[in-house]
């Protein structure tokens, strides 16, 4: 076994359907953490995004979006490879990152897309 599972403790990162994605990223502040079931990668960052929902709570909106199922999102969005992770303002797409380094890394570039005006 590639993997050893830990005893699986709840997410406080909601996962967000295509149904519901346009809400979910009306909010100031959204982070999208774009990824399917089969990314080894995408594991990897999840603790992260999982941190950094604790640190921002109330303050910024974490969602994971399974592209496998929410293919007409990534399209829209250009999300081409997973893992991607997407920052929302207002509803509109102030940034992506498709390499996460650290959680500092992660956390800088969420901190950029805030401030970003385009």
């Amino acid at each position: 076994m590639l993997f050893k599972r830990k005893k699986e403790e709840k997410s406080q990162v909601p996962i967000v359907d295509a149904e519901r994605f346009e809400e979910f990223i009306s909010v100031n502040m959204a982070v999208i953490d774009c990824y399917n079931d089969h990314c080894v990668p995408c594991r990897r960052i999840h603790p992260m995004i999982e941190e950094l929902s604790r640190k921002y709570e109330g303050k910024v909106r974490f969602g994971k979006l399974n592209t496998d199922y929410s293919v007409e999102i990534a399209v829209k969005y250009g999300v081409m490879s997973v893992p991607t992770i997407l920052f929302f303002k207002n509803g509109e797409l102030k940034g992506s990152m498709k390499e996460v380094k650290s959680i500092k890394h992660l956390e800088e570039e969420m901190l950029k897309a805030m401030e970003a005006k385009k």
